[in-house]
């Protein structure tokens, strides 16, 4: 995981209003007393603790309370990034999941909005694609369509499950 020193919470940012204090009570990071040069894991584990925040009082000197101590500063932990994989198309219970399911193109300024009405192995690829007026394989549902609520059109690589339509 990535941090930068933007991502450092100090009081002054949640008395100017940068950040709301209910955005951040209840959640797990990083507390710190002095900021550090780099922002790998085993400089914020020296430096500092893995915890969660508790309680801020903008009067203190140290204003972050993890239960324990207080801190001078709180680094929230980044939720880790979910990596989609296509669906498998040649899997029942997928082509089940996909049927009849409305998307929408990802960046297009048209806004093209489809519905997923048939399946076909391709004759010239022999590989599942699904029909949205022309024949998309899953790679490409996954790299230019979304579920009408935003959702990539792909499965979580780490579960496989299938994401909501």
């Amino acid at each position: 995981m990535t941090y930068t020193y933007d991502d450092i919470v100090t009081a002054k940012d949640i008395v100017t209003g940068k950040v709301k204090q209910k955005d951040i009570i209840g959640k797990e990071g990083w507390f710190l007393n002095c900021i550090p040069r780099d922002f790998s894991e085993k400089t914020l584990e020296y430096t500092g603790s893995l915890g969660e925040l508790f309680d801020f009082d903008c009067d203190a000197n140290f204003p972050f309370y993890d239960g324990e101590l207080c801190w001078q500063y709180f680094l929230p932990k980044k939720e880790t990034e979910k990596k989609y994989v296509p669906f498998d198309l040649s899997n029942e219970k997928d082509r089940a999941k996909l049927r009849g399911a409305w998307i929408r193109e990802k960046d297009s300024p048209r806004k093209t909005e489809m519905q997923i009405i048939g399946f076909r192995i391709t004759e010239t690829d022999k590989e599942w694609c699904c029909d949205l007026g022309s024949w998309v394989p899953a790679e490409d549902l996954l790299s230019d369509w979304v579920f009408l609520d935003g959702s990539p059109v792909g499965k979580l690589a780490n579960t496989q499950q299938i994401t909501s339509k």
